[in-house]
C-alpha cells in the first residue's frame, strides 16, 4: 500500500451566511511546499465541510427527513455518551448523509459521527469497484470532535477505511485516510464602512 503524508493550513471562513474552505499545502511527504488553494489529495473520497457534519444530521431543517432512535449508551474516550441513529424516513431517498452520532450525556455536544457508507456522495463509484472485484464494500467513515471552544465542538480527526470483502470472506484493504485537525486559531475580522 502506498503511504503519503500531507500537511495543510486549513481555513474555514464565514462571511455572513456563506462558508468557504481554503487549504494551503505546506508539506508533501516531508518536502516543504507553499501551494495555495490546494485540493485535499484523495482518490475516491470527497472531504469537505467536516465541521458541518452534525448539522446535516441534527439541524431543524434535516430533522424532517430523518428518523432518530437511541441505539445504546456507551463510553467514548472516557465520556458517557448516548448513541443516536439518524436514518432517512421511510419513502425518502436522501442525497444526504446518515449514520450514528455519539452525543455527550452531560452537555449534549457531539463527540463522534460514524457515517452510513451508502449515504456518502460517490457511493456509486465504490459499488462499481466492488463489482469489478467481485466483493462487497465495507467503508468506515468516522468524524471525531474533541476540540471544544465556548460549548461548540470542532473536528479533531476524520478517518476513512476502504475495505472490500471478497467472495471467500477475505478482506482487501484498498485505502485508509486519516485527517488530523490541530492548532486551531480563531479570529474575527470586522469592517466599518464610512462614507
Amino acid at each position: 500500500m502506498e503511504i503519503n503524508t500531507y500537511v495543510y493550513y486549513y481555513q474555514l471562513i464565514q462571511n455572513e451566511n456563506k462558508i468557504k474552505e481554503s487549504r494551503t499545502l505546506l508539506e508533501e511527504n516531508g518536502r516543504k511546499m507553499n501551494k495555495k488553494n490546494a485540493l485535499l489529495e484523495t482518490k475516491i473520497f470527497e472531504h469537505k465541510n467536516v465541521i458541518m457534519g452534525p448539522i446535516g444530521l441534527l439541524s431543524e431543517y434535516w430533522q424532517q427527513f430523518h428518523e432518530y432512535k437511541i441505539v445504546k449508551e456507551a463510553k467514548f474516550k472516557g465520556e458517557q455518551a448516548i448513541i443516536l441513529e439518524a436514518a432517512p424516513k421511510y419513502g425518502f431517498k436522501l442525497n444526504q448523509l446518515s449514520g450514528k452520532i455519539w452525543v455527550k450525556k452531560s452537555d449534549f455536544t457531539i463527540l463522534k459521527t460514524e457515517w452510513n457508507q451508502q449515504s456518502i456522495e460517490n457511493y456509486d463509484k465504490i459499488g462499481e469497484l466492488a463489482k469489478e472485484l467481485g466483493a462487497k464494500p465495507l467503508i468506515t467513515l468516522v468524524s471525531e470532535y474533541a476540540f471544544e471552544k465556548k460549548g461548540i465542538r470542532f473536528p479533531s480527526k476524520y478517518s476513512i477505511k476502504e475495505v472490500y470483502i471478497l467472495r471467500r470472506g477475505n478482506r482487501f484493504l484498498r485505502s485508509r485516510k486519516t485527517v488530523i485537525y490541530k492548532d486551531y486559531q480563531f479570529f474575527t475580522v470586522e469592517t466599518d464602512i464610512k462614507y
